[in-house]
């Protein structure tokens, strides 16, 4: 399995691999900073919703490491660090949950000098980092009862390893279910404009021996009439208290027409996706993608100003569509608003 993210202690520099070129190219561009890990998240150059809290984590650690040696106010840096972290995509549950886990460590710490600072946090880094790579081990254990033997499912976005530092949810259920001897083909979208279905979950999905077909998101409503599709399974990039998802767009739109055909349509994602303090879908923001990666195929010069662009990084899907989550704390049944806060409390 390619290792998505490398920490080097002595040099505080966290190397990332690059998404956008793989898998043509197998190479990693190192930051550091916390304001060049931010603009990486906020350009879309690093993502990944369970990729980007540990990355959020280490950011942290960094915005600490950028005070060479002294005193200094931890608690102050540490808020501003965090402030940065969850501005940089405000789109990604996981960096809340990292960051709050970060400043607790060091308040709950007692920590009397910025070094011992700096060591708790590390620590807790590596501790978040940890987690993330075992829950996605247990999301594939809790999730493959859904699957059988036989089934074709359909998928958008990339949900495996090469958008998280363990296997993945989504893609940790397939290669579960493969594991269980359950012979699965798996539809995927190619997920425009990022193309991170074709160019990092096809490729992933082909590398262990799941039977994968490519598609355009637009073909997706045709194969569920025909009744090709036995389900739908998605990553989810923040899922809040009541059920509201956002995800890659497209998503939402998948969600309907699955509804619209009478085909179960599932979330699978680490807790730590989950933001508590979060609702209802007004209170959920949407970032923007870049317009030039629309633009670009008819417009060589990829000028975005010879037409007005919206380009939405993800959606929102309302917990009426939505038939179960899979976690690695178990799976949640519809009643979303009571089943979410009792599965964050165990």
């Amino acid at each position: 399995m390619i290792e998505l993210i490398k920490y080097n202690e002595k040099l505080s520099v966290l190397s990332i691999l690059e998404q956008a070129s793989f898998p043509d190219t197998i190479s990693y561009k190192d930051y550091r900073s916390i304001e060049a890990i931010a603009e990486g998240i906020r350009s879309f150059d690093i993502s990944g919703a369970e990729l980007l809290g540990s990355v959020a984590a280490y950011g942290m650690l960094m915005a600490l490491y950028a005070h060479d040696s002294g005193d200094f106010p931890v608690e102050n840096v540490m808020r501003k660090a965090a402030a940065l972290m969850i501005a940089s995509n405000p789109a990604a549950g996981s960096i809340y949950n990292s960051v709050n886990s970060m400043l607790n460590a060091a308040k709950e710490s007692g920590a009397k000098t910025s070094e011992e600072a700096k060591a708790i946090v590390f620590e807790e880094a590596k501790r978040f980092h940890e987690t993330e790579k075992q829950a996605s081990v247990k999301i594939g254990e809790n999730g493959s009862f859904i699957l059988e033997d036989g089934q074709t499912w359909l998928v958008i976005g990339n949900s495996g390893s090469l958008s998280s530092v363990g296997s993945g949810s989504v893609s940790s259920i397939f290669k579960r279910a493969k594991s269980e001897n359950k012979n699965i083909t798996v539809y995927v979208c190619e997920t425009r404009p990022s193309y991170s279905g074709s160019r990092l979950t096809a490729w992933e999905l082909q590398e262990e021996g799941i039977s994968a077909v490519l598609i355009t998101e637009a073909t997706a409503g045709m194969l569920m009439r025909a009744g090709k599709i036995d389900g739908v399974m998605t990553g989810v990039q923040l899922l809040s208290s009541k059920g509201f998802a956002l995800n890659d767009t497209g998503t939402y739109m998948l969600a309907v027409l699955a509804k619209y055909n009478s085909v179960p349509f599932y979330l699978a994602l680490p807790s730590s996706s989950i933001v508590m303090t979060l609702a209802y879908d007004d209170e959920l923001t949407v970032p923007e993608r870049n317009a030039k990666e629309l633009v670009k195929f008819f417009c060589k010069q990829e000028k975005p100003g010879i037409v007005k662009v919206y380009n939405p990084a993800v959606d929102i899907t309302p917990p009426e569509l939505i038939d179960g989550i899979i976690t690695e704390k178990g799976y949640i049944e519809p009643r979303y608003s009571e089943t979410i806060p009792e599965l964050v409390a165990i």
